[in-house]
């Protein structure tokens, strides 16, 4: 059947009408960038590449207006003219577009495999070079790892995918490509940062062996989680000069997150650096492990009566819903864990007051205490998981859920809602 070819004034029309769905869809005015863009598809029927340009930007402004039948049915259309003219391959749209749909038909859960040339066509735009452009940096560790099976030598993307597994707090899984891509690049330095500070996350015991690859990581991959990974081992290690060194240059909003922990390295280096004055004083301490040096250093009692008292003012406040009051709780449970860090049921209170204010890093930096100095119920433990998935650590998320589970932890909407999302790490 021949094809009837347009007149040049109604070709110039629907390009308009594609044009201004483009600039509507750009301008986040989905319900305008629908109509144009209905109009401009209609006139692009004698080309399918053309046809399937204009729906790949109509299927975008659907998924926005969140018409999903519409959108499916969209997808479908371009899916069949992939299979008979390999219309998407050969359809004009540029690398940032390409990646929308690509991120857009993952996120409608749609299952491509029954459209098997359009899912190869929509991997393979990270599986070329395009795989390395900086506009990719978004895609789901899924997503690369269905372009690495593509091109599996490809070392950008195997990189990339480390670096999205780390970004997202999948600490196993960032140890398990980046060893893998060490085996075929020794000298992948982003490779041997995360897997390094990934190892030091999940197992602190890791420290004396991960510190120095640590410290060598470039800036680019210095966030929330590698800053406090990295004070956590200056403090296990008390390597308090150097800790002191890194925590000073750090920017004022990573300094605020790990307050605690430059709180603690700030009163060490201080004590341990003080200079002769030539009066009789107290000997250094020497340093001896963890355990030791907290059993060994004098430590204020605080009034047992007083935790009590708070403990029960802080049952008072959850009741009535005085967020205030909580803060006030988490101040003074804070000072006092200042004065007697090894106090477990203590630890474990101000983490509890931090959780009920989403103030995320206090928690764990109270609750990952009182973990290890004394037995944590299964609230706690819920709280404590709710915290380290906050923060990114996904993997410890899940185990502590699994204790808190055991210990007893009652099924309620937000303990399902946690497990959700780390199941499905959104």
């Amino acid at each position: 059947m021949a094809t009837i070819a347009l007149p040049s004034l109604a070709q110039d029309f629907y390009r308009e009408q594609l044009e201004n769905g483009r600039q509507a869809l750009a301008a986040q005015r989905y319900e305008d960038a629908v109509t144009h863009l209905d109009i401009a598809c209609f006139g692009m029927m004698e080309n399918p590449a053309r046809r399937v340009g204009c729906k790949v930007y109509l299927f975008l402004a659907q998924r926005r207006t969140g018409d999903a039948v519409s959108a499916t049915e969209t997808l479908r259309l371009i899916a069949r003219l992939e299979e008979r003219f390999a219309a998407y391959s050969g359809a004009s749209l540029d690398a940032d577009t390409r990646r929308m749909f690509l991120l857009e038909t993952d996120a409608s859960g749609i299952d491509l495999s029954v459209w098997p040339r359009l899912q190869r066509a929509v991997a393979g735009v990270v599986g070329t070079a395009e795989a390395t452009a900086p506009g990719l940096d978004s895609l789901s560790p899924a997503q690369l790892e269905r372009a690495l099976k593509n091109d599996p030598a490809n070392s950008e993307l195997a990189t990339r995918l480390v670096v999205s597994q780390y970004r997202r707090g999948k600490f196993a899984d960032v140890q398990t490509s980046a060893e893998e891509l060490l085996s075929r690049d020794p000298d992948n330095a982003t490779a041997s940062c995360l897997l390094a500070v990934a190892t030091a996350t999940r197992n602190r015991s890791m420290c004396p062996r991960t510190l120095e690859a640590i410290e060598a990581c470039s800036s680019d991959l210095q966030d929330r989680r590698y800053a406090r990974t990295r004070l956590q081992c200056y403090v296990d290690l008390e390597r308090w000069q150097d800790g002191r060194a890194y925590s000073d240059r750090l920017p004022e909003n990573l300094r605020n997150n790990e307050r605690r922990l430059v709180r603690v390295i700030e009163r060490q280096s201080t004590a341990t650096a003080a200079p002769s004055t030539g009066t009789v004083e107290s000997p250094p301490e020497t340093p001896t492990p963890r355990a030791s040096t907290e059993a060994s250093v004098p430590e204020v009692e605080p009034d047992q009566g007083e935790i009590e008292s708070l403990r029960r003012r802080q049952t008072q406040a959850i009741r009535e819903g005085d967020v205030a009051a909580i803060a006030d709780i988490l101040d003074r449970t804070s000072q006092l864990a200042d004065e007697q860090p090894s106090n477990g049921p203590l630890r474990e209170l101000a983490g509890q007051a931090a959780y009920l204010l989403s103030r995320w890093d206090e928690a764990l930096f109270h609750l990952e205490a009182a973990d290890q100095l004394h037995e944590l119920g299964a609230f706690s433990l819920f709280y404590l998981a709710t915290a380290q998935a906050e923060t990114g650590d996904t993997e410890a998320a899940r185990n502590t859920l699994r204790r808190s589970l055991t210990a007893g932890l009652p099924q309620a909407p937000q303990v399902t809602a946690l497990e959700q999302k780390l199941r499905t790490g959104a």
